[in-house]
């Protein structure tokens, strides 16, 4: 922030946020030019420009709104709500979204860390302490969606019983909710109020799935984010936003998304931040053509399923988990979207409808990334070697039924949260084939 606000005056940019936390810090107290308050849920929300260039003897944090405490930013009105605000104090001709707080796929930001009682703790307090948990730790978690006595375990907990493994999905269906909001939520709010954005910049982990880009794709046209962990301290604001001053106003939208992704590289930080990271700026106008040649091969895929489980089981053990390498106790198994498809080849090797595609896909994810990319070393070795976006593929059998599984929270017809993308890929319907023999429509035709 103190970064941020020693940028040079620039009229032409106007920097603003929501803030959603439960601690105060000083730098925020010192620098607000209003009250904030934090009663009834312990949460401090508030909405804010950040007067650029301002001389350092006056408050260069305005506020605009301050918004109900008892919600944060895991809550979709609270959300629309930020973006009306923003909206009706701002004019503009190119907007740029980003966001910073964790990620799991198809979800971001996450219920705030509530302190008991309604008396909210300041880091300008004395003896305040801020947690010292690692900085992705709340990554993959999900909710109850409302209370209720646990459920008895099932007799099958190894997931052998598909009947079983069923059963817990629906339980799961029925009653996880995501952690934060997911990105169809995240797209009504657009689409209620600013309509379209230029450019969205995800700082959150694991969000370049192709669900993510597939559904965002009518409202943006990059998407830069992490198809990797993300590290929270590993960014650079000031390379950014410092190109677009420069600039004189000139840069494109693509030209802005590369300077994201140079606002990662030129910053300083430490060699395994580095190393550990696959980030991109993907062109989602190419996604539709991408989701054609997907579903083709996916078509050929669901094909082959019968007799060949055996041999499509092992293709997929060949690919990492991307998310569950870093975290064990992630809910989500996401594997490099490409990568699954060149492996899969080789089970196909005969079959020229899924080899004729693949090579399209290869060809058009190549132009939507273009340039916009950096992966590091640890990332590139064999089994990971993120390309672009990835997929959730679980394991085994027993990962679909777990609770909070993200098959059961969007994929699955039972769910209060299913997302768009079954509307239009066949991607869900081949992991019902394949591990829980639920038989795909282009087989019932």
């Amino acid at each position: 922030m103190e970064e941020l606000l020693a940028l040079k005056p620039d009229n032409s940019i106007a920097i603003v946020g929501c803030i959603s936390t439960t601690v105060l810090s000083t730098p925020l107290v010192v620098e607000l030019d209003s009250l904030i308050q934090g009663k009834g849920g312990g949460v401090f929300n508030f909405v804010i420009q950040l007067l650029i260039g301002a001389n350092k003897d006056e408050k260069r944090l305005h506020v605009l709104e301050q918004l109900p405490t008892d919600k944060g930013l895991d809550d979709a009105a609270t959300v629309t709500g930020i973006f009306r605000t923003i909206q009706e104090n701002f004019e503009y001709e190119y907007l740029i979204i980003t966001t910073l707080d964790h990620g799991t796929g198809y979800s971001i930001f996450e219920e705030p860390d509530n302190s008991p009682g309604n008396n909210v703790p300041s880091a300008a307090s004395p003896a305040f302490r801020l947690s010292k948990r690692p900085l992705y730790s709340l990554s993959h978690q999900v909710k109850s969606g409302k209370p209720g006595k646990a459920k008895r375990k099932s007799k099958h907990p190894d997931g052998k019983s598909i009947s079983a493994v069923i059963s817990r999905m629906r339980y799961s269906a029925k009653n996880a909710m995501p952690s934060g909001i997911s990105i169809d939520q995240l797209r009504d709010s657009i689409r209620a109020t600013f309509g379209k954005a230029d450019v969205i910049f995800m700082r959150n982990c694991f969000m370049q799935m192709f669900d993510t880009g597939c559904t965002l794709c009518d409202v943006t046209r990059f998407l830069v984010t992490f198809e990797s962990l993300m590290w929270f301290p590993a960014y650079n604001y000031v390379t950014w936003l410092k190109a677009m001053q420069d600039s004189g106003g000139g840069l494109t939208p693509e030209k802005v998304a590369c300077f994201a992704i140079q606002g990662f590289t030129k910053t300083k930080m430490l060699k395994l931040y580095r190393e550990d990271t696959a980030l991109f700026g993907n062109d989602l106008s190419y996604y539709p053509q991408i989701n054609d040649c997907m579903n083709q091969m996916i078509r050929e895929l669901i094909f082959y399923v019968k007799g060949h489980k055996g041999k499509l089981m092992n293709c997929r053990r060949k690919v990492i988990n991307i998310a569950r390498e870093r975290n064990p106790h992630a809910h989500y198994q996401l594997v490099d979207a490409l990568l699954w498809f060149k492996e899969a080849a080789k089970s196909l090797p005969g079959n020229k409808a899924y080899k004729g595609a693949l090579k399209r896909f290869e060809g058009l994810q190549k132009k939507s990334i273009g340039g916009r990319r950096f992966t590091g070393k640890l990332v590139s070795r064999p089994g990971y070697r993120e390309s672009g976006f990835s997929l959730y593929f679980p394991t085994t059998l027993a990962d679909i039924g777990m609770f909070g599984s993200f098959y059961s929270l969007y994929y699955s017809s039972e769910s209060r949260t299913q997302s768009r993308v079954g509307n239009f890929s066949l991607w869900p319907e081949f992991l019902a084939y394949l591990f829980l023999d639920i038989r795909p429509c282009l087989l019932k035709e």
